[in-house]
């Protein structure tokens, strides 16, 4: 009886402060957000009025003006800004967007994508989940078919909500501390002329006391419990294994497997490609693994653009690992992604350098026995095999074709795209398989 009367008294205050903290809290990300969505309207009318001026000074060159503008533009320590045509592709982008954001906008093209021809003017959206959460303003380039957009990230904030947010929960927990003590106390109070008969009571009934010491479980009532236990485990490894890339997101080994067999079955006209580059290794010892990691998002960026814009609607695309793409299509298609594939690479490849390694063409970095060595810059490597003129029948089977030519590839100076254009062999098996495992998923560092 104490124990409901305390409970009858502290619950609806509990519940009553923490209403008003979460009441507090809400109001202040809404003032965070109005205060947000000021500044990007506002940084972003400047940056549309000063494009309108390009526009109309410099016609001819505005694409180039644009790229540079984007280049160097800045909003706060992670802020950025991209250009997009009513194609969904992104023309343009802060350099400061380049290692951690690619995902990111990878995500934006896809949300605005759809909104393209809708916004008329300048709109103003909250996108993402949890640390990717982000304040966004678009706005349309009349006359040149591009939707422009400024990218505040929320975590921008973050030092001041948490010093907020800390200050109340320290609140909170003295406030329901003090409830606690006076509803514990007012409870005291009104149950101290029932303890004195429920004593009375237990003595008279003589309660049995011995079961207070025996187990609520057996051994045999949790067996059931152990097997359901176990095929959880066994599904969430079997889930992990499916996961997908953490750093672009992408599908790998497994996915890709599938995608492989489902054409093969269906007898598909099929094409497959492997997509590196030449000197990775280098340029992550040279600039480090944050850079390379940055550098292996726009990778993947680059491709998922370059099929949407010259492939097919269900054209695939996964990563096996370090700087490892592959992508389905088909043999009508293979040529044109690969060559847009390597001409928009060696376009944009040289923002990840710093300006001294651009302007020697090269950089200085240790091999793998630490001796330093001066390299190139990075040009992206893609071989191909179509079953134009050979059955495809196993995942494994590509992608032996696929390294054989890549192989080949390394004795050939100048020569990065080669195309598999080879016929049966006499001993090829016939075009059955198996649904068995491929290679093992590895890290690959290229290059």
């Amino acid at each position: 009886m104490k124990k409901k009367f305390f409970l009858s008294l502290f619950i609806p205050l509990f519940l009553l402060l923490t209403l008003f903290a979460l009441g507090v809290d809400y109001l202040s990300q809404q003032s965070i957000e109005d205060f947000a969505k000021e500044s990007l309207v506002n940084e972003l009318t400047n940056l549309h009025e000063t494009l309108k001026t390009i526009a109309k000074e410099n016609p001819a060159g505005f694409k180039n003006e644009l790229e540079t503008l984007l280049h160097s533009y800045r909003i706060g320590e992670e802020g950025y800004a991209w250009a997009m045509n009513r194609k969904g592709l992104l023309i343009a982008y802060s350099a400061g967007a380049r290692y951690d954001n690619l995902n990111l906008l990878e995500e934006d093209a896809k949300i605005f994508f759809p909104l393209t021809i809708t916004i008329k003017d300048t709109s103003f959206k909250i996108i993402g989940l949890g640390d990717q959460r982000r304040f966004v303003a678009v706005k349309p380039v009349k006359n040149k078919d591009l939707l422009l957009a400024v990218i505040l990230p929320m975590k921008e904030f973050g030092p001041v909500m948490i010093k907020y947010r800390l200050l109340l929960i320290v609140i909170w927990l003295l406030f329901i501390g003090f409830v606690y003590l006076v509803s514990w106390s007012a409870a005291s109070r009104a149950y101290l002329p029932v303890l004195h008969f429920k004593e009375v009571l237990n003595k008279i009934l003589n309660l049995d006391q011995t079961r207070r010491n025996e187990p609520r479980f057996y051994p045999e009532e949790l067996e059931p419990v152990e097997k359901e236990l176990d095929l959880l485990t066994g599904k969430l490894y079997r889930l992990g294994e499916e996961e997908p890339n953490e750093l672009t997101g992408l599908p790998g080994l497994i996915k890709l497997q599938d995608e492989i067999f489902s054409r093969i079955d269906h007898k598909q006209p099929m094409a497959a490609a492997h997509v590196d580059c030449n000197y990775f290794t280098p340029f992550n010892h040279r600039y480090g693994f944050e850079r390379g990691d940055g550098l292996i998002r726009f990778m993947g960026v680059l491709i998922i653009n370059t099929i949407k814009k010259k492939g097919n609607p269900d054209d695939f695309l996964a990563h096996l690992g370090g700087d490892r793409f592959v992508f389905i299509t088909t043999p009508d298609k293979i040529d044109d992604i690969s060559s847009e594939l390597r001409n928009s690479f060696d376009r944009q490849v040289i923002f990840h350098y710093d300006e001294k390694d651009i302007a020697n063409k090269s950089i200085l970095s240790k091999d793998r026995q630490g001796n330093i060595h001066k390299y190139p810059i990075m040009k992206l490597t893609v071989t191909a095999v179509t079953n134009e003129k050979k059955p495809l029948f196993h995942p494994l089977q590509i992608l032996d074709i696929l390294a054989e030519i890549r192989k080949h590839l390394k004795t050939l100076d100048g020569v990065n795209y080669m195309k598999d254009r080879r016929g049966p062999e006499k001993d090829e098996p016939p075009p059955e398989h198996e649904d068995v495992p491929i290679i093992k998923e590895g890290n690959g560092s290229g290059g």
